[in-house]
């Protein structure tokens, strides 16, 4: 495959300057500062591995972890005001909260250490102040991206070892995702939002082939299903465990690999294995994650309202042949409280509250509506027939 041409360590405000050209404005604002205590958990793709030149680019304290200044939380965390820094194993570091780390997996945020580090969930419980914010970009392992990216650079099955990663991926990975950003959820107590991956190979085309030789327009189009399949899978699990989702999909339309300026790193067979940086973005593919994610939170500086479910059982009132209670016991709201019960019948309001007893004539039926609204003023609506005849004696 092509080699991409070599990328500058920049410093931060280069960096955001150049996120702002690429794909979007990323624009700083102290207004969240004192107040949005912000961890960044995730793989090499949240830590950085992939944007500085060299060794020297990254964090002295990150070890093997190799997190950097150039990855994307940390220009969020810069654009948008956020604070990194927390009390971490006894002092106090400023970027203490970034503690994504090359080669994490799913389980490397729950229970098993990564290169040496613990779980990044057993890093959060010692931190203080906890985090408000939480992002997560984890799922490339547990989707073998590595494997994919080896098989196909050197040409070694590279269709079977996509069709095995797709297996797995719509199959295992949207329940795996569930439990583990349920679990950050409920560990954390924190608004956590899910960063998915950017494509990572260009469309099929003759443009395409020339910049990647050996590599064929069917391959290209099964790898780039095979990113589809990870995002439909994050999205998944981020819906299951009521966490946010923020795409990324299309940050690199048109500089995916196999294309003249990726803003992935290309990817190089080095020995047995690949380089460190193959496939991972560079400073500016960070960059374009940043403004992906910060104008997210522009557009959403509260987590987005998720709407309650209307629902409601009838039974009959013992001692009685025509009177129904009506109980919307079972409505639900998932981000909230659900603050009023509104009940109708004939266009006209029959009662409020959460139980309600009405007269039904014996041998008729009511349709008979429900409308919750909850704490955000989302609100939705139900409808039965009720009759006394079909509702079991309370």
């Amino acid at each position: 495959m092509r080699r991409s041409l070599p990328h500058l360590s920049l410093p931060l405000t280069a960096v955001l300057g150049l996120a702002g050209l690429a794909t979007g404005t990323v624009t700083a604002t102290t207004a969240d500062a004192a107040t949005t205590q912000y961890v960044a958990m995730g793989d090499a793709y949240a830590g950085g591995e992939g944007a500085p030149a060299d060794l020297s680019g990254f964090d002295v304290d990150s070890g093997s972890c190799h997190r950097t200044a150039l990855a994307w939380p940390r220009l969020l965390a810069s654009a948008k005001g956020f604070s990194l820094e927390t009390t971490k194993s006894g002092h106090t570091t400023t970027f203490a909260g970034h503690i994504a780390c090359t080669d994490a997996a799913t389980d490397g945020l729950t229970t098993t250490t990564t290169q040496g580090e613990p779980a990044q969930l057993t890093q959060i419980a010692s931190m203080s102040p906890k985090p408000q914010l939480v992002t997560v970009m984890v799922g490339a392992a547990d989707a073998r991206l590595r494997s994919v990216l080896w098989a196909c650079r050197t040409e070694t099955a590279c269709l079977e070892a996509i069709s095995a990663a797709r297996t797995v991926t719509r199959t295992k990975l949207p329940a795996r995702f569930a439990r583990t950003f349920a679990q950050v959820k409920t560990s954390t107590k924190a608004r956590v939002i899910v960063v998915g991956y950017p494509q990572f190979y260009a469309s099929p085309s003759t443009a395409a082939l020339s910049e990647c030789p050996g590599i064929t327009l069917n391959q290209l189009a099964e790898l780039r299903a095979y990113a589809a399949d990870l995002e439909a899978a994050l999205t998944a699990g981020a819906k299951a465990a009521g966490v946010e989702f923020v795409s990324t999909l299309d940050v690199t339309q048109g500089r995916e690999l196999c294309t003249a300026n990726p803003l992935l790193n290309d990817v190089v067979q080095d020995g047995a294995s690949l380089t460190a940086q193959s496939g991972r973005p560079t400073a500016l593919g960070q960059s374009a994650l940043a403004s992906r994610v910060s104008s997210y939170l522009t557009r959403y500086p509260k987590a987005p309202n998720k709407a309650p479910t209307a629902s409601f059982t009838f039974q009959r009132k013992a001692g009685t042949s025509n009177r129904v209670i009506l109980n919307a016991g079972a409505s639900r709201d998932p981000d909230g409280i659900i603050t009023s019960y509104t009940w109708v019948a004939n266009g006209k309001v029959i009662g409020t509250g959460k139980v309600l007893t009405i007269t039904v004539q014996r041998g008729r039926t009511q349709r008979v509506y429900l409308t919750v609204k909850d704490n955000r003023g989302a609100t939705a609506t139900v409808q039965r027939l009720v009759s006394p005849a079909s509702a079991a004696v309370r």
